[in-house]
């Protein structure tokens, strides 16, 4: 997570996952420790079709569907971090430095244990730049550092709230904020 807010425009230059964006926008707030990811289907598409609001200090993950008008929390546990799914214990070796668009950057290779290996160029105060792995590449193609809206983590007015829940037989459901108290 950077140590400033920042807002952070990708391209996915490799994507071997079908249905997958081609454009990211990434909006880190370091105050409260947070980051808000938008995908969209076509790069010049307005309006992103999923996204996730990861708060690490709550460590809940919001899954949000735009197409479906649904957002879901989850808990973060081992998701990993969102863009590259980074996971506790992965091992960095850095490997060169270098700059892109402009922005200095080291160059790391990442081995995680039961996750793809991965290549990510982070600049000083922890901004990923670039990132690939054999399945995804995605390169940033613009990078601002200034305040964000109060608003820019706030869901949309017609956006549907939905919980995870782990049950006592330890599967998950999925319920409307509100309908587990109204039974």
């Amino acid at each position: 997570m950077p140590s400033r807010d920042a807002t952070v425009v990708f391209e996915v230059t490799r994507n071997k996952t079908q249905g997958e964006a081609t454009k990211i926008v990434v909006r880190y707030d370091a105050a409260a420790n947070r980051m808000r990811s938008d995908d969209y289907i076509f790069k010049d598409a307005k309006r992103p079709f999923a996204g996730m609001i990861q708060n690490n200090d709550s460590q809940i993950l919001k899954v949000i569907s735009y197409t479906s008008a649904m957002a879901i929390d989850r808990p973060l546990n081992d998701l990993g971090i969102p863009l590259i799914g980074l996971t506790q214990g992965a091992q960095f070796t850095q490997t060169k430095d270098t700059t892109i668009n402009g922005t200095a950057c080291t160059e790391w290779a990442i081995v995680q244990v039961k996750r793809p290996a991965w290549t990510a160029c982070i600049t000083a105060d922890g901004t990923i730049l670039r990132a690939s792995s054999e399945e995804r590449e995605i390169m940033a193609v613009s990078v601002t550092y200034e305040p964000l809206p109060p608003d820019s983590f706030a869901l949309p007015p017609d956006m549907k709230q939905l919980s995870l829940e782990v049950e006592k037989q330890g599967k998950q459901s999925a319920t409307s904020a509100g309908a587990a108290r109204d039974h």
